[in-house]
């Protein structure tokens, strides 16, 4: 092709781009003239109007797509259908072959008379004998040939054709009555074309892909399951093909009755049953009186048979398979099944809220509480978000209503029980029960048996919730770190968990300039040094959450890496205070043995200076319930000099000024607690001061009561305190017991600026609540509820009282600083397991599932993480 002059090349391209624009964007009446002048094509938008308004009314998939623009927006990935649905726009044409009903007996439209040779694949005439045309496959292409043997001669069942169609080979295995051929398998490697032939017209032969039935199976149907598991009681009996009535049988297994109406569809996965079989019948049909009225054995696994084109007066099912080979059973296309459908392709995958890191032991009580009854096999939701009518999705089996109790409960937006969404009769079953959300519910929690499947609570509700939210960061429980803390050399871990609770929300990691594929997905990610040999100060990282159909972006924290080559000790004497509650002072739940109190104190010692009782210790805790402790898992101590950690509480080498059961306000109210504990800040000769007038927290009795002041101490604390760090790790007593985050907050405002006041050069850190663990056994000691899920924990403990801790450290930043250490510690790893009960799955008592006991008190490996941070972020500060 010549080149174009310029003045020609610029007008023809913007023609070509205006006629692309056209293309892409145009409507379903569009059409576009080529170059040529006379020829027109459609839009892809008419291309699709065109192909749909040529399918049949009643076509398979007629249920699940009731609008023109379901499938335009499919097609041009505008959609949520598109966008984040697990069934991509490149596979949208194949979506619809099988909407439309494909899966199609081939010998229906064969040449009469003619059959297919053995000699070289051509057509020749055959009396009572056809054979198809050419028919395309793929390697994973499955072939279902049901009907009367073709005789072993001249004539070839199944003929292979290469991409030329050119003659490969014929395949006479499994010609008899029932054979099944995958081309991977049963084929020459370069089969890309079939052909068949069939003896009588009593032959059928199918060809389909096993994603196109993933795609019936998973977005169309219902999930009934495997037999035994959900698809109704298995019983070893046969049903009669023409009485309805079963016997005896250990050669196959026979479902209970399966609800339907006439506009199900059903598919059956597991070995066939050939019509040839004297008296069993695959699927029985029964009205709603539970009178028989008929039968029907599908012609290939996984066809889809409508209900009411064969008994439209039916409203129940049974299905038997052979026991050598039963599979899934699957129902689908009635109401509400079909809106289901419809609901996670419009709003991208269902969510499941019955997941183990958002239950609870206990059942629903009249009121909305949470009871915990004699059988330890109930679990209740934690507070599930939602917006009025939001669709859910409920199935639980034998549940029950015992004096008034809903199996579902609505509460409004402050949590407070308003309606019963539903309360039926006791051990009533639910498979599948649609609901929407009515007018002031803003949370819903449901009760369900766990060893009795299947059960399940779902909803797209993070895609509708995002979209009524204007998918921002508000749509999920987070809490994003400003920064992460290290080294430089050494990996940084972040923890996703650790930001957004909610396992059920993807989350997804990349450096600043990025595109979010290093780290796409991973809960849990290891930034390695670069290929220089660092990670140098100045890197950031983002993080995002996909929820439902939309990505929302939680931020960017950056990367304050320490270098090793150049930390040095301060150049004067750091003091350090260390205020807190039990935390702080001891490690209450881990079953391992402690030498002292001041645990994550003395590491935090230990990391920085050689001095304090190591947290982990290789020697003494080979037995750890979480592995053994190795030489690895400890840091090195950095031998500096000019750092000084002072207090007046415990009994190892490094004191600390930790209180059991303490709040922010005991240290401002107190001196001393009906256990003796007193408070080294009290100054009894102090003018009361506060909004109150009866506070009085002062850190300057503290330190001139203890004689570290640099008048009486040379390391001691300067005037001003330019020498003065306090870290005070508090909180957790007041979420413990349901003081407002708010109210929690200004009591950490008051000690934080009596401290300013007091000493103003000196520096104040506040730490975040950590993140809870997954599955939590703990009885909160303030508050009604006594169990609590991760996402639910986490809502209340780390995001608000971190949001309030933030924001008071931020009004007073030239001097404050927050620090969040909830991503760099692991939730998984943090805590003390216990049993909790049998395992779901197995339902054996032998099998157990672990959750902590407690979320407040960690095991030694957690307080090691908590310390980490601080030493890392006192290097950033302090020793660079």
């Amino acid at each position: 092709m010549a080149i174009l002059p310029l003045d020609q090349a610029i007008p023809r391209f913007q023609e070509n781009e205006d006629r692309f624009d056209r293309m892409a964007n145009g409507d379903d009446a569009t059409t576009i003239t080529l170059s040529d002048g006379s020829t027109t094509v459609p839009s892809w938008m008419r291309f699709l109007k065109l192909m749909l308004d040529d399918l049949p009314v009643d076509f398979p998939g007629a249920p699940y797509i009731s609008r023109l623009e379901d499938v335009e927006n499919l097609a041009a990935a505008t959609s949520p259908i598109a966008i984040q649905s697990k069934y991509s726009v490149e596979r949208a044409a194949r979506m619809l072959e099988i909407l439309s009903g494909k899966m199609v007996n081939h010998i229906d439209t064969a040449a009469t008379n003619t059959a297919i040779n053995t000699s070289d694949g051509l057509p020749v005439t055959a009396t009572d004998r056809f054979a198809t045309d050419f028919i395309e496959v793929t390697p994973t292409t499955m072939i279902s040939r049901l009907g009367t043997a073709v005789t072993e001669g001249t004539r070839a069942p199944v003929a292979y054709y290469d991409a030329e169609r050119a003659f490969l080979g014929y395949d006479y295995s499994g010609a008899g009555t029932e054979t099944f051929f995958t081309i991977s398998v049963d084929a020459p490697a370069e089969t890309r074309y079939v052909r068949f032939t069939a003896e009588s017209t009593a032959i059928e032969c199918y060809t389909y892909e096993p994603e196109l039935l993933a795609f019936i199976r998973n977005a169309l149907f219902s999930f009934y399951g495997v037999p035994n598991d959900g698809a109704g009681t298995l019983r070893e009996v046969i049903v009669n093909k023409s009485t309805g009535v079963e016997s005896n049988s250990s050669s196959y297994r026979t479902t209970g009755m399966l609800p339907v109406v006439a506009d199900s569809y059903v598919a059956v996965m597991g070995t066939l049953i050939a019509n040839s079989v004297p008296s069993v019948a695959q699927i029985t049909f029964f009205d709603e009186s539970s009178a028989f009225l008929g039968f029907y054995n599908p012609r290939a696994i996984g066809q889809s048979t409508r209900i009411g084109s064969l008994y439209p007066d039916a409203r129940f099912i049974r299905v038997t398979q052979r026991a050598a080979d039963y599979k899934a059973v699957f129902i689908g296309g009635s109401f509400p099944d079909a809106d289901r459908a419809h609901d996670m392709l419009a709003h991208g995958a269902i969510v499941d809220y019955f997941r183990l890191d958002t239950i609870i032991p206990g059942r629903l009580t009249a009121l909305g509480g949470i009871t915990q009854p004699t059988s330890a096999n109930w679990r209740t939701s934690t507070f599930v978000p939602c917006v009025e009518d939001q669709v859910f999705y409920y199935s639980a089996q034998d549940v029950t209503s015992s004096g008034g109790a809903p199996q579902i409960a609505g509460y409004d937006e402050n949590k407070a029980f308003t309606t019963a969404i539903l309360a039926a009769s006791t051990g009533a079953d639910f498979e599948n029960y649609r609901f929407t959300i009515p007018a002031g519910v803003s949370f819903i929690r449901a009760t369900f048996d766990i060893t009795k499947n299947p059960y399940k609570l779902e909803s797209a509700r993070a895609a509708q919730a995002a979209e009524e939210r204007s998918q921002t960061a508000n749509s999920v429980i987070s809490l994003m770190p400003e920064e992460a803390f290290g080294r430089v050399g050494e990996p940084v871990y972040l923890f996703g968990r650790g930001i957004v609770p909610d396992r059920g929300v993807p989350i997804a990691f990349t450096t600043g300039d990025g595109d979010f594929n290093a780290f796409q997905g991973d809960e849990k990610v290891r930034i390695l040094k670069n290929g220089s040999g660092h990670i140098t100060s100045g890197l950031t990282v983002k993080c995002r959450a996909t929820v439902g159909t939309s990505r929302i972006e939680l931020g960017e924290l950056a990367l304050r890496l320490s270098d090793p080559a150049t930390i040095s000790s301060p150049s004067s004497p750091i003091n350090i205070v260390c205020i807190g509650d039990s935390t702080t002072s001891q490690l209450a739940s881990d079953p391992e043995v402690i030498d002292g109190d001041g645990t994550w104190v003395n590491e935090f010692s230990h990391q920085l200076t050689g001095v304090g009782v190591r947290a982990l210790d290789v020697a003494t805790q080979a037995g750890s319930e979480w592995g053994p402790v190795v030489a690895a898992d400890l840091r090195a101590a950095l031998a500096l000099t000019n750092i000084h950690v002072r207090g007046t509480r415990g009994t190892a080498a490094v004191k600390h000024e930790g209180r059991g059961g303490w709040h922010p306000s005991d240290y401002l109210l107190k001196d001393v607690d009906g256990s003796g504990k007193t408070n080294a800040f009290w100054n009894p000769g102090m003018t009361p001061w506060g909004p109150t007038n009866n506070y009085q927290f002062s850190m300057e009795y503290y330190i001139d009561n203890n004689d570290w002041e640099s008048t009486d101490l040379a390391s001691g604390v300067v005037s001003g305190g330019a020498n003065l760090l306090v870290i005070i790790a508090l909180g957790w007593n007041d979420w413990g017991n349901n003081t407002e985050p708010g109210v929690s907050g200004g009591a950490m405002a008051a000690l934080m600026d009596k401290i300013h006041e007091e000493y103003p050069d000196a520096k104040v850190w506040v730490p975040s609540l950590w993140a809870p663990p997954p599955i939590i056994l703990k009885q909160n000691t303030g508050s009604v509820e006594r169990w609590y899920s991760a996402v639910e924990a986490f809502d209340s403990s780390t995001r608000a009282f971190g949001e309030v801790y933030r924001a008071v450290c931020a009004e007073r930043s030239a001097w404050a600083k927050f620090i969040q250490v909830s991503h760099q510690m692991d939730p998984d790893f943090c805590f003390s397991r216990g049993s909790i009960a049998p395992n779901p799955v197995a339902n054996d008592t032998s099998l157990l599932y672990y959750g902590a006991g407690d979320l407040v008190h960690m095991r030694r490996r957690g307080y090691d993480m908590f310390a980490r941070v601080l030493v890392d972020a006192f290097l950033a500060e302090y020793c660079q």
